[in-house]
């Protein structure tokens, strides 16, 4: 009796021993839920014929012996295996002692413009955020306003298209998404800027916005007659903007070309101390103008100085100034502005 008392206590020991081998085996990993490409190492405790490494299907199912096909993804690790060693006990094992371990898990792809391309393994729950982290982040000219993650569901491919700062803490990864960190749109700002070249297109980046960037324009700059270039279906199509009426509602789209040129010269010729063209600026004045060019010659016609300017279609205006009046009187009401490619004519004095 003694003799069959110690078997049974041994028998108690060593199976209870076991239990604890299998729970301390499954608690490694038995939270984490099981997902499509995961690769399962199954074993059954003192059943070697029936240790298998299984991957997972996309259908969320693995393939076992006796059992057939069994759907794992939705369970985590400790319920597979309670399902598995239940299935096997029906019919098959007595008290069968299943454990899973997780030997590859599933992978998602992040190509673009993130810091490291590739593949990364699905443990748990991963964001989108979480997914560009693991990724080095993104660079200075990703678009994360439009994020595309390529997923199959139910055998079709789905495009999502998301913006990070607003849905990139909820929208969850699955297992083989592919996801796609494009660029923003470029444009070029050429001409009398003060840092000509290419720039990435923010969205609804403004006129005034783009040339600010590209370190504002230049003091002969004509800001007027800014050109923006843009391939439009039926082809490339200018538009003529004037910055400070449109440059904060005109909007650039991907691979825009800005022109920004300058002033037109102006001239000032005849009885003046240097007679010549000179670089147009916004603003400037008859007055200002016979300061540029030295000033007046000692037999200059003071009062009779005339702005010749080219009109539409070729019309030539005149006008005359009393420049010696004015600069005498220091009454301004007369001097008229000059606009690009006016001529300032100084007639000699008869005295």
């Amino acid at each position: 009796m003694k003799k069959i008392i110690s078997i049974l206590a041994l028998f108690v020991i060593v199976f209870f021993c076991n239990q604890e081998a299998l729970l301390f085996s499954q608690n490694s990993n038995t939270t984490y839920t099981i997902k499509p490409g995961d690769t399962l190492e199954i074993s059954v405790y003192d059943e070697p014929d029936l240790n298998k490494t299984v991957k997972v299907s996309e259908d969320g199912k693995i393939t076992y012996p006796f059992i057939g096909e069994i759907t794992v993804v939705g369970f985590n690790v400790k319920e597979a295996a309670t399902n598995i060693g239940e299935l096997l006990e029906k019919e098959y094992l007595v008290n069968p002692q299943v454990s899973i371990f997780v030997r590859e898990y599933s992978k998602f792809y992040l190509v673009g413009k993130v810091n490291r391309e590739g593949g990364y393994e699905l443990k748990g729950n991963l964001t989108l955020l979480d997914a560009i982290a693991l990724a080095g982040g993104a660079k200075e000219s990703a678009d994360l306003s439009k994020i595309k993650v390529v997923r199959k569901e139910n055998n079709v491919e789905r495009e999502y298209i998301l913006n990070l700062e607003t849905q990139g803490r909820d929208f969850l990864i699955n297992s083989s998404d592919r996801i796609i960190v494009g660029e923003y749109g470029k444009v070029s700002v050429l001409g009398e800027v003060n840092r000509p070249g290419n720039y990435y297109l923010t969205k609804d980046a403004a006129l005034l916005d783009v040339v600010a960037l590209a370190g504002g324009a230049k003091e002969d700059a004509d800001v007027t007659k800014i050109k923006v270039e843009r391939q439009e279906q039926k082809g490339i199509n200018a538009y003529i903007i004037n910055l400070d009426q449109q440059g904060k509602s005109f909007l650039l789209k991907n691979n825009d070309t800005v022109f920004v040129t300058a002033y037109k010269q102006f001239s000032v010729l005849g009885q003046v101390k240097k007679p010549g063209s000179y670089d147009f600026k916004r603003g400037i004045t008859v007055t200002d103008a016979i300061a540029r060019a030295g000033g007046f010659t000692e037999t200059a016609n003071q009062n009779a100085v005339r702005v010749i300017r080219e009109e539409i279609k070729g019309k030539r205006q005149t006008f005359n100034v009393p420049v010696g009046y004015l600069l005498k009187s220091g009454d301004k009401s007369k001097d008229i502005l000059l606009g690009e490619g006016d001529v300032v004519m100084v007639d000699e004095g008869f005295f």
